[in-house]
């Protein structure tokens, strides 16, 4: 196989990408496009390039699916930019080396259950952002991950004025038991160039992560367990991190 750097991929190639309109597939066939070998985050991955995929990468503060394809565990996937917009490469990264021939037809399952702990985590972002901006209006969110454990969310503002963590606390919480209750419907919409999440009466945002399509789906509580505030050089950023309980 062909030694590849991701870094330094710039084909224009891009799968169809399947989990963007059917996140909720998880199983399908595709055939393989090419194979190799990369360091990617200094370790070593065998990995393989297909037609289409259901395995979301790895971006967007989001984990990567994980799942088999032929039975081979799928260790990670990796999603390398091109330099063109909206062109970019999926990598389906195995640890171990692994036998898949260009022009093979491969099966391909995700692991459901991992994809809806993910997509509940990711869910939560928007929420957790929407809460914030909609109650501090000064604070605006622009990143942030939303991984199992250790997700937060990051929100800037032009003013030197910050609430309190019992603020926050008490306005996530407060925020969330609404929209409990309420159990808007949340969807995707593609009918403008750009994938947007709709989230009940929320504006639109453009993501191409994955989701829940309730609140409720979400998890019973939505909980700010703390608060980063960080004052550098006239920037005013504040980092929210959250919890999920299912």
């Amino acid at each position: 196989m062909a030694a590849v750097t991701a870094a330094e991929d710039k084909s224009t190639y891009m799968p169809e990408a399947l989990y963007l309109h059917h996140d909720e597939m998880f199983e399908t066939s595709a055939t393989v496009v090419e194979v190799g070998t990369a360091q990617i985050k200094q370790k070593t991955y065998y990995w393989i390039r297909l037609d289409q995929t259901i395995f979301y990468p790895q971006g967007g503060g989001q984990l990567s699916d994980i799942g088999t394809i032929n039975d081979v565990p799928v260790d990670y996937v990796h999603r390398v930019n091109s330099g063109v917009r909206d062109i970019f490469q999926i990598t389906h990264c195995f640890e171990k080396p692994i036998d898949f021939a260009v022009g093979s037809k491969v099966v391909l399952k995700v692991d459901a259950a991992n994809r809806l702990l993910n997509s509940r985590w990711h869910t939560a972002a928007h929420v957790i952002g929407h809460i914030i901006e909609t109650t501090f209006a000064q604070f605006k969110p622009f990143g942030g991950e939303c991984f199992p454990g250790q997700a937060h969310m990051k929100f800037r503002s032009e003013v030197d004025q910050f609430p309190s963590i019992g603020e926050v606390q008490d306005a996530v919480k407060e925020g969330y038991a609404r929209l409990l209750q309420e159990n808007p419907p949340i969807r995707i919409c593609s009918e403008s160039m750009t994938r947007e999440l709709v989230i009940g009466k929320f504006p639109p945002v453009g993501c191409g992560g994955t989701h829940v399509y309730s609140i409720k789906e979400i998890g019973k509580e939505l909980t700010a367990v703390g608060v980063k505030c960080s004052r550098k050089k006239g920037e005013f950023t504040m980092s929210v991190k959250y919890s999920v309980a299912s």
